[in-house]
């Protein structure tokens, strides 16, 4: 397992949520509809208000009902592309990688002159940060593109493929750090498209690479423009920044906002529901770098009216680890008709600090939150560490194994598994692991737990490397105090 894809997720991220669209794979360029694309883009025809009763059927588990649906839909859409790339599609997306490349195999199978599979699979490696694949995935579909642009069949299919390459290719230039050749790329597609804020997106993070900061606020600020949905340029660069470690250029961002624009409305949110999600978002950020005073004063200006305040409130109080209040602002939020996973997860973990009676309670809720969310990791490190916590030890470790051995999880998720390897008497991955968790700097609800058990254990190492020789039990005698 390579440190750097340990640390892939290893930053407690709370992504800005219109830009993770644009990084983590679903992004290429938009239309106006199915027909408008001419289907062209999976991603746009499934996730588009006619797919509906698509999505549904899949979700639900009948894959059948779902082909044939996709396959109208490709008729109605010119039959491109294939229904067996949707099909793909709609597999990878629920994590299901097999049935994914299964599909993607049949399409290569039956339409062996087809790019567009090839750049799906593309998508999926840069994705998957499989920089030499992705090279190779893209190059073959270039090959094929350049065939069906000589033929001059499906011309308009042809200049949107060849819109779809050239992006696919900014990104490989921008995920192996070529920002010059990513920033000409992105600016060429945004000057051919200047409507299209994943454009502006997309070069804005590689300026901001680059060290241009105000080009790419003001690149940020006009995807904001373009899509409401879209934060506000300042505070898309300050979480971007903050991921690549560069704290204090982010932290000043959010210095000069909250203390400009931000404060111009007084303590007051209003009832208006994007300014409400804006101070969310800086509320988490707020709580990553281990301001909590300011938090709080940030999470009072959120109405009533919306629960988000209750359950940014429980979060504040599993960092300040008074769990009583985090329950007691969970339950709350709960009660107001919250129903996602941050406010549950937060739930769950606040009861299973109070009492061993609401420990058992938070194992049952734990257990369900799995099955509503089986393919969220969080879900299972979250059971797994009720399972330690009811001296499971073997279920939970079975449990965060798994987790360990995708190489990718959170300082949270990091210390769960310190702590449980720990007790299963393997002290050098416990140390790693808690390294992993506290090298990013990040503030998260256990830090404090996990510098206090490095803590102890460097201490029992110093204790070993004292003792003389043949003295052993003598270090142990000093570990088990010290502990």
């Amino acid at each position: 397992m390579s440190h750097e894809n340990v640390c892939r997720r290893l930053t407690p991220i709370r992504v800005l949520a219109v830009l993770l669209l644009v990084l983590s794979g679903a992004f290429f360029p938009k239309g106006t509809g199915i027909l408008a694309s001419d289907g062209l883009s999976p991603h746009e025809i499934l996730t588009a208000p006619e797919a509906g009763a698509v999505r549904a059927a899949f979700a639900a588990g009948d894959w059948a009902e779902a082909r044939a649906l996709v396959e109208a839909l490709c008729q109605e859409a010119g039959d491109y592309p294939a229904p067996g790339l949707l099909m793909a599609w709609l597999h990878l997306t629920h994590g299901d990688r097999p049935e994914f490349e299964s599909r993607c195999a049949e399409v290569i199978d039956q339409r062996p002159n087809d790019p567009q599979v090839w750049y799906v699979l593309t998508e999926s490696a840069l994705a998957d940060g499989r920089w030499i694949e992705a090279s190779l995935l893209l190059e073959r579909g270039d090959s094929l593109l350049a065939a069906m642009s000589d033929s001059g069949e499906h011309p308009q299919r042809t200049r949107a493929l060849q819109t779809d390459s050239l992006f696919l290719s900014a990104r490989l230039a921008e995920a192996q750090g070529k920002y010059s050749l990513a920033e000409e790329k992105y600016r060429f597609l945004r000057d051919h498209d200047p409507q299209n804020d994943s454009y502006a997106l997309r070069l804005g993070s590689v300026l901001l690479e680059e060290g241009k900061t105000d080009e790419a606020v003001r690149l940020f600020d006009a995807a904001r423009e373009l899509n409401r949905q879209n934060l506000p340029g300042w505070l898309i660069a300050a979480d971007l920044l903050h991921r690549r470690g560069k704290r204090e250029e982010a932290g000043a961002l959010v210095d000069n906002a909250l203390g400009g624009e931000m404060s111009d409305d007084g303590d007051a949110a209003g009832e208006d529901p994007e300014r409400v999600y804006l101070l969310s978002e800086i509320v988490r950020l707020l709580l990553k770098w281990n301001r909590l005073e300011e938090a709080e004063k940030w999470i009072a200006k959120i109405p009533s009216s919306f629960s988000v305040g209750r359950t940014l409130a429980g979060r504040l109080a599993l960092f300040q680890e008074d769990y009583s209040r985090a329950e007691k602002e969970f339950r709350q939020a709960q009660l107001a008709g919250r129903d996602d996973f941050e406010t549950l997860n937060g739930y769950i973990l606040a009861l299973a600090e109070l009492d061993e009676a609401r420990l058992r309670q938070a194992h049952r809720l734990a257990e369900e939150m799995v099955k509503k969310y089986p393919r969220a990791d969080e879900a299972a490190a979250t059971l797994g560490w009720i399972e330690f916590l009811l001296g499971e030890t073997d279920a939970a470790w079975k449990r965060l194994e798994t987790i360990l051995n995708a190489g990718s999880f959170t300082p949270t998720e990091a210390y769960y598994m310190a702590e449980t390897a720990l007790d299963r008497g393997d002290t050098m991955l416990c140390e790693t692991l808690l390294d992993l968790a506290l090298e990013q700097g990040d503030n998260f609800p256990k830090r404090q737990a996990a510098e206090k058990l490095r803590q102890m254990l460097r201490g029992s190492d110093a204790a070993e490397e004292s003792a003389p020789e043949g003295n052993s039990g003598d270090a142990a005698g000093a570990a088990a105090t010290q502990e």
